[in-house]
């Protein structure tokens, strides 16, 4: 009787000691209801992909991992203590890298509430994506990637230096992840991880991003030269490339790769602002192109035996959060992640 009841938990009772490496928090939406009318950045990104990802039956909420908030110790992996209290703490720097002037004139409790805080969730989840990828092979933060944020300042809607952080807290825990890939695939150039480690050469980084003089006559966002002579492999995109073109030149950059670094992990920065009807990324990607993106990037991954942490970064249309669960849906069709 005690063996037949022990297969009834067993089948109908989820284990919650077995989880998969995926974090998320409900804190990781952004602003509220009337903020998403005044801003192009998707709000809640991280929880239409959440839910989508529910839907499909990936993930339930007893078998994913919670995702808490980034310490001040945590902070200061990246950032000294001033930034932390004269920058985050700050609503003139906060409405500049948001791009919000409208941070200027709320109570900074508000500011705080609405977005300093779920940015510290997304934060303390790429920090843990980090640690669970060296234990479970892969992580994915279904938040995260600031990398326009790194220690001395941030822009371009990035707040602090995530993926800095994590991959110190990475060395500190494990000793021997010494050589870390940054892949990054946002359709804007990083230039937070390059800054901050500008005189690693541990730190290898691709990045493909979008570049060209828009019609006001300015250069795409950021164009930051300094940082740009740091990545190891750049790969500059005409506006509006394809499909073949795109994923071209990424097989191109990871074969050149492969041969010249062996990475201990590999950061992959999985923007989707590289869609066809993204309202930034100024590319010309269909969904199945990102789908084979991300693809290519986990074959790479597995082809060298090097885990993975998957952040989302970048992407500003609607319905994103079915797009990515899509993909990563087919990386478990794949390489049966759950």
């Amino acid at each position: 009787m005690t063996f037949i009841i022990t297969l009834l938990i067993q089948k109908f009772m989820p284990d919650t000691t077995i989880k998969h490496p995926v974090i998320y928090h409900p804190r990781y939406k952004l602003g509220s209801g009337w903020l998403k009318y005044l801003h192009k950045l998707d709000m809640d990104k991280p929880g239409d992909l959440y839910r989508a990802l529910l839907q499909k039956g990936l993930i339930d909420a007893d078998h994913i991992y919670t995702a808490p908030q980034a310490t001040n110790a945590q902070l200061k992996l990246a950032h000294n203590q001033d930034y932390i209290d004269n920058k985050i703490g700050n609503k003139v720097w906060l409405a500049d890298v948001f791009q919000l002037n409208l941070i200027k004139w709320v109570p900074f409790t508000l500011t705080q509430h609405l977005l300093v805080t779920p940015l510290l969730y997304h934060t303390g989840g790429t920090i843990l994506a980090g640690e669970l990828a060296a234990e479970k092979g892969w992580a994915m933060n279904l938040g995260g990637g600031a990398h326009h944020a790194h220690a001395n300042d941030a822009s371009g809607f990035c707040m602090v230096a995530d993926i800095t952080m994590a991959i110190k807290n990475l060395r500190q825990r494990h000793k021997h992840m010494r050589n870390i890939m940054i892949i990054d695939l946002d359709a804007h150039q990083g230039n937070g991880p390059e800054r901050d480690f500008a005189n690693d050469p541990d730190v290898y980084i691709i990045d493909m991003f979008t570049y060209g003089v828009m019609p006001d006559g300015d250069m795409f966002y950021p164009d930051d030269r300094r940082a740009m002579q740091r990545i190891n492999i750049p790969v500059k995109l005409n506006f509006n490339t394809k499909d073949d073109t795109y994923l071209q030149k990424l097989q191109n950059a990871l074969k050149t790769a492969k041969t010249d670094f062996a990475p201990d992990m590999i950061f992959y920065i999985a923007g989707s602002d590289i869609l066809e009807d993204d309202a930034l990324g100024m590319q010309a990607i269909t969904k199945s192109g990102l789908i084979e993106r991300d693809e290519m990037v986990f074959a790479f991954a597995k082809e060298l035996g090097a885990p993975i942490v998957s952040v989302q970064a970048g992407g500003y249309q609607p319905n994103l959060g079915k797009i990515v669960a899509d993909s990563i849906e087919n990386l478990d069709n794949k390489f049966n992640l759950f």
